[in-house]
């Protein structure tokens, strides 16, 4: 509660701290009265007084006192011959307090000797300058519910508090400080030990904490940011595709050591093998996504300057997704369907590739002398719609080029991350199986 009569002090600056003053004084004296400004006589330098006991009150509330010295006994002396000169006839002057905010610092001596020279030259009973301090002192003597009446409650301190510590707590324990490095290395299918231990900190303690309900959004976004850590966590610690080496969690490859004889067994491994990593790049988007919902958070109600108000990124400095160029991206949404594959969708799609195949069997027929020794498949399926079939059917798609198949389907499909993947791996296999040659499908 003083942390915060504290804060009000130092945010109060002219009229507010004329205001605070009031709300104060009513309380403490119930015989004193504000004195509202009037016209352009303005309150004829009473601020407050208690007219049957001839006291009373200016206020002076500079946004910084140590360089006002002569503005300060300016007002002084000015406002005080107003005083004089107006009330002392309505309520003979006896006592008169100069309040000043000194914001908890002091203030000048040459305003206690001015005050001091007013008292004896006006032959006052009393004569002093009230500082801040003393101003807390008077408000916390009063009652419990008159002070959070004029400070606010108690539990808007203690919640503060505890949201602070939570930010705190979680901007600790991922490492956000460091959020470049772990999202680089997320691009390479792997995460240090120490940040997936500190994720599991943060998500069990999170879990154990019992939210005040106070700041809904607030807390709605920390739940969020706790639910696409665990999901990240458990991609990592409950896969049969990824081990922990020591320092840092990889994706394992030992798996490929193993002779399998069954094709379609080593196939259906492959594609969940693959399938893990298409599945991680969706859980990075969406944390990704999640913390800049948490920091937007953060800065409206708990530190406004948040990591200097800059949002997480997707980083990938050296375009392991982006044809070796380096990149970084801002996810606007989340991707609900957490990296599943609609198969029937893009197997229907799928279906228009048998024309891709039988367009460049008739190309190698009636071109023999064009050599075609691998085909590749460029898929750069971005903003587009559901017409891939009839694209592929279109011949004016394929072009030749060095020897490869170049198929640019950009206008028209939209599909997942995870579907472009899908498709890509199901059109190199089938290519491969048609011409007997080593080919690859990818997308950009």
């Amino acid at each position: 509660m003083r942390t915060r009569f504290k804060l009000l002090v130092h945010e109060s600056n002219a009229q507010a701290y004329e205001d605070l003053f009031v709300k104060i004084m009513k309380q403490v004296d119930l015989n004193f009265k504000p004195v509202k400004p009037h016209g352009n006589i303005g309150d004829r330098g009473n601020d407050g007084w208690c007219s049957d006991r001839g006291v009373y009150y200016q206020v002076y509330a500079p946004e910084s006192l140590p360089s006002n010295s002569s503005q300060s006994l300016a007002k002084l002396h000015d406002d005080f011959q107003k005083l004089k000169n107006y009330w002392d006839s309505i309520s003979p002057l006896k006592e008169f307090y100069f309040v000043v905010n000194d914001k908890f610092s002091g203030a000048p001596p040459h305003l206690y000797d001015a005050v001091a020279k007013i008292k004896k030259d006006y032959n006052l009973s009393r004569a002093e300058v009230i500082l801040s301090h003393q101003l807390e002192n008077m408000l916390f003597d009063l009652s419990d519910d008159v002070v959070a009446s004029i400070v606010g409650s108690a539990s808007v301190d203690s919640n503060m508090e505890f949201y602070q510590h939570v930010v705190d707590s979680i901007t600790s324990n991922m490492y956000l400080k460091s959020w470049t490095n772990i999202s680089d290395n997320l691009f390479a299918n792997s995460i240090e030990s120490a940040v997936i231990d500190g994720f599991e900190r943060i998500t069990m303690k999170m879990f154990k904490t019992v939210m005040p309900n106070v700041n809904q959004e607030l807390e709605e976004a920390i739940t969020e940011l706790m639910n696409r850590v665990q999901y990240l966590v458990d991609h990592f610690t409950d896969s049969p595709y990824v081990s922990n080496f020591g320092d840092f969690w990889k994706r394992d490859m030992s798996w490929k050591k193993t002779r399998i004889e069954d094709q379609n067994e080593y196939l259906r491994i492959y594609e969940q093998y693959e399938g893990w990593c298409r599945e991680l790049f969706v859980i990075h988007r969406n944390l990704v996504h999640a913390l800049n919902l948490f920091s937007a958070q953060v800065r409206s109600y708990v530190y406004p300057n948040y990591f200097m108000g800059q949002q997480f990124t997707i980083v990938d400095s050296i375009g392991t997704s982006n044809s070796l160029q380096g990149y970084e991206a801002i996810p606007t949404t989340f991707d609900t369907n957490l990296g599943s594959i609609d198969k029937s969708r893009v197997d229907s799609i799928y279906t228009g590739v048998i024309n891709l195949i039988s367009y460049i069997e008739y190309q190698k027929k009636n071109a023999p002398k064009q050599s075609i020794p691998a085909t590749r498949v460029s898929l750069r399926i971005q903003e587009c719609d559901s017409q891939l079939v009839i694209a592929l059917n279109e011949k004016g798609r394929v072009n030749f080029m060095s020897g490869a198949a170049f198929v640019d389907l950009r206008e028209f499909s939209h599909l997942r991350m995870t579907e472009k993947s899908y498709l890509a791996e199901r059109i190199s296999t089938i290519l491969s199986k048609t011409f007997k040659v080593s080919c690859s499908a990818y997308y950009e």
